[in-house]
């Protein structure tokens, strides 16, 4: 029925989003390339979405439903990505949209290439679906349409030049399973916690300069609420990328230190702008902890590699002038 073209399992984790799940699930059953099983994960979700994913499977042979208790987003995503049987992988979030052409453009390339993972563009666009901007907010970076390793793509990364999103990337289900690759549960923020290590696992990488991929900006979202959880997990990831590239990629640990500096700062805002959300001396212990982990860093490389903005920011935050970096940030987000 699909002549030799490989099975693409697209794997849809899905909790209190029945406002947006039929149009993401219609931009999934409409793509051009056919040759697709559909994983619908409903993870315990309170609202209507159980049903409409039930409807749905009714609707289309293609689809099957999962059942589960609530276990948060990474539970439910490991959950799709075990039950999936394709040769390549590819993660949607329920209250986003997908290009009709992505998994197609994302398979033809992999095969073109012989790569393991296939990484595409996004464009953002309002809670309403109505468009944003157009591109990836990558700074301009123009993806050049190729195969790379893994170092040099965590390189771009690093330096924010490409994304660290689940939903970015097309890759063999074989990474996941032979590198026992879990999204970890219970921890927010969990792509950053995981997308380092898919790639590091991979021979080849290749790029796509389009946007295929339409993220929903959504108020009330785990970015756009920040908690002391939500701090603390971004912490204890960036600790982690820190340890893994030290000891697997010392040519990149200038780069991935300035990154590391410069998101630990974001961290520390973050904590600062909420720190009323705080119980006890919770934000004073926090606030220490981020600054004994940048300082760490800071003298792990000579001051003259240190970035612009980190030597800004660390001048700033020894004269505990938090509100200004907060204010620096904000308007450096909002151009």
């Amino acid at each position: 029925m699909f002549d030799d073209s490989p099975l693409v399992s697209i794997v849809v984790p899905i909790f209190k989003v029945e406002q947006y799940l039929d149009k993401c699930i219609y931009s999934i059953v409409n793509q051009k390339y056919k040759n697709i099983e559909i994983i619908l994960v409903d993870d315990g979700s309170p609202d209507r979405c159980p049903a409409m994913c039930d409807e749905w499977e009714k609707r289309d042979l293609r689809i099957s439903v999962i059942h589960k208790d609530n276990g948060g987003l990474s539970d439910a995503r490991n959950a799709g990505i075990r039950y999936a049987s394709g040769k390549y992988v590819y993660c949607v979030d329920s209250d986003d949209v997908i290009d009709p052409s992505l998994v197609q453009c994302a398979v033809d390339t992999a095969c073109r290439w012989n790569a393991d993972v296939v990484m595409f563009k996004f464009s953002c666009m309002k809670e309403d679906g109505t468009a944003i901007s157009s591109g990836n907010n990558d700074n301009g970076f123009i993806y050049p349409e190729s195969c790379f390793s893994s170092e040099q793509i965590l390189e771009w990364m690093w330096k924010e030049k490409i994304p660290n999103y689940a939903w970015s990337f097309l890759a063999l289900r074989s990474i996941y399973v032979g590198s026992s690759i879990d999204y970890p549960k219970d921890r927010l923020m969990e792509d950053l916690a995981t997308t380092y290590k898919i790639i590091s696992s991979a021979n080849k990488i290749a790029l796509i300069n389009d946007s295929l991929y339409f993220y929903r900006m959504r108020s009330g979202s785990i970015l756009d609420k920040k908690s002391p959880q939500l701090v603390m997990d971004y912490v204890t990831s960036i600790e982690e990328i820190s340890r893994y590239s030290e000891e697997n990629y010392p040519s990149l640990f200038v780069t991935q230190n300035n990154w590391a500096i410069k998101n630990l700062y974001t961290s520390l805002i973050w904590s600062y702008n909420i720190k009323n959300q705080f119980s006890g001396n919770d934000y004073k212990i926090t606030k220490k902890r981020i600054l004994r982990i940048i300082n760490e860093y800071i003298k792990k490389i000579p001051f003259n590699e240190i970035s612009v903005t980190n030597k800004i920011e660390f001048i700033l935050s020894k004269f505990g002038l938090l509100a200004m970096m907060s204010v620096i940030s904000r308007h450096r987000h909002e151009n």
